[in-house]
């Protein structure tokens, strides 16, 4: 029984950790387009500055300046801007 439960409390654990922790990390889409003050900041809180052609993980945040402006080609096949 005891067993079971620590089996179980792993898989949580598991499910719950980031993407980059198991050294897998999901691409959410590609950027298109970029102008101005923009940032993606990575789980570990890492900042880059976004070039056209690079990508946009699932993890990744975006921040924007008031003249920041990107759009993405999603993996979906969505279009964000």
């Amino acid at each position: 029984m005891f067993r079971n439960f620590l089996l179980s409390v792993l898989v949580v654990l598991m499910a719950a950790m980031p993407v980059e922790a198991t050294g897998q990390v999901e691409k959410a889409g590609r950027v298109d387009f970029v102008t101005g003050e923009i940032w993606f900041v990575d789980a570990s809180q890492q900042k880059r500055r976004p070039l056209k052609g690079d990508y946009l993980h699932a993890s990744d945040t975006v921040v924007t300046g008031a003249d920041g402006e990107a759009h993405f080609d999603m993996e979906d096949g969505g279009y964000l801007a």
